[in-house]
């Protein structure tokens, strides 16, 4: 008896709870219950009606809801809900050495990290605007985007020079501590702003090659008067020391060469010059590469292009540009043992700097800095803030690295 009773009341209380959690729900409501309900309920707000996606699909994201799943647009989309498809472009080749590499990884990985929902495609060299017109096109949204060397943007401002390579100054893993770490990243930020462009490092190439000449190279007289290609702040050094410097682009280097238009030459890495083929012409390659010991490359958005992503897609972005950096870095110095090889056995001949010439090189830039820091105000704040970065780097540059034992 006791157990019927014990039975009865289970029964009856399960059959409570599945009436109102499972039958009742089903129903049609009635005017009266439906009112109560649509009284009670909280007011939609803008995430809800879709008029504002999520902050950002790479956050943790909230406790689910029922406004949070109306949400139709993922966080990667603009403010309408339009498919992004950006015209890319800039000075590299896709087929380059180095950079045709980080060019393609950079849009597969922006696609896989957006989920196909924005596109970033690089258009080769000339195929929108012509080079020298690139930073204008960006800045004005003729296109969205330039993958291309902070050097690009000389004309605009000698600031973003230190950007690009210095003198003497930074390898790859100082300059990515200053970037991230000290004030490099938000001076860039700074700097781009004035262009109406957003600046992303997304690469670091290897340290160049100081150049390649006719003839071998013995004393600082035998530069006086050479005419040279050469660009960036080691141009402006070898100026200073009388070179005779042209600043030519890429694809008519050779011809230069040939023509007799300039006897000698520094353009890239080693891997770089050997698709050149510089080295059939002038033999005699120097090292190391004061001028450039480590150099950054950009995504350069423009503004407006930028500030329409939700911060999803510009944390995606930035994403796929810390991976390229990853890439250029593991990759970049590989292909320079392999193309030390190559030019070795096809005649290239390397030589080393006298440690005398190396400190005139040091002296000119010296020089060269304190007269550019003193004509460009932008170009003094960035230069001091490396200045004193590096300052503080030096012990562990001195200490943390361990001599090489064979």
């Amino acid at each position: 008896m006791r157990n019927t009773i014990v039975g009865i009341i289970v029964g009856l209380v399960v059959g409570v709870v599945i009436g109102a959690t499972v039958i009742a729900p089903g129903l049609p409501m009635t005017e009266k219950a439906a009112a109560d309900k649509k009284l009670a309920a909280p007011e939609p707000t803008a995430e809800g009606t879709g008029n504002t996606p999520p902050s950002s699909v790479l956050e943790t994201p909230p406790e689910p809801d029922q406004r949070a799943a109306k949400s139709s647009l993922p966080s990667f989309l603009p403010i309408d809900g339009a498919p992004i498809r950006w015209r890319v472009t800039g000075p590299f080749s896709s087929r380059m050495p180095e950079t045709g590499i980080l060019i393609k990884g950079l849009e597969r990985r922006i696609i896989q990290a957006t989920a196909g929902r924005v596109e970033a495609h690089y258009h080769e060299p000339g195929a929108l605007v012509a080079v020298p017109d690139m930073p204008d096109a960006v800045s004005s949204g003729v296109v969205e985007g330039i993958f291309s060397s902070p050097e690009d943007w000389e004309g605009k401002s000698k600031a973003f020079l230190l950007f690009s390579g210095i003198p003497f100054g930074p390898d790859a893993s100082e300059y990515l501590a200053w970037m991230e770490s000290g004030d490099g990243g938000k001076l860039l930020s700074e700097l781009a702003e004035t262009q109406d462009v957003h600046a992303i490092v997304c690469g670091v190439m290897a340290a160049e090659a100081s150049g390649w000449f006719r003839n071998e190279i013995t004393s600082l007289s035998e530069l006086d008067g050479l005419t040279m290609r050469a660009s960036g702040l080691g141009g402006a050094v070898l100026r200073r020391l009388g070179v005779d410097v042209r600043e030519l682009s890429g694809g008519s280097i050779l011809s230069a060469l040939e023509s007799g238009e300039i006897q000698a030459l520094t353009f890239s890495t080693p891997a770089v010059d050997q698709a050149f083929g510089f080295h059939r012409l002038a033999q005699h390659y120097y090292f190391p590469g004061w001028h450039r010991p480590s150099s950054l490359l950009l995504l350069m958005i423009n503004k407006t292009a930028w500030n329409q992503l939700q911060q999803g897609a510009q944390a995606a972005i930035k994403a796929a540009c810390g991976e390229t950096v990853r890439t250029s870095l593991s990759h970049g110095a590989n292909t320079q043992i392999k193309a030390l090889k190559r030019l070795q056995a096809e005649g290239a001949i390397l030589h080393r700097w006298p440690p005398g010439m190396i400190d005139d090189f040091a002296r000119a830039w010296r020089e060269e800095a304190i007269d550019l820091a003193a004509n460009d105000p932008m170009f003094e704040k960035i230069w001091n803030s490396l200045q004193a970065f590096r300052k503080r780097y030096a012990l562990w540059r001195e200490l943390g690295q361990p001599p090489i034992r064979q």
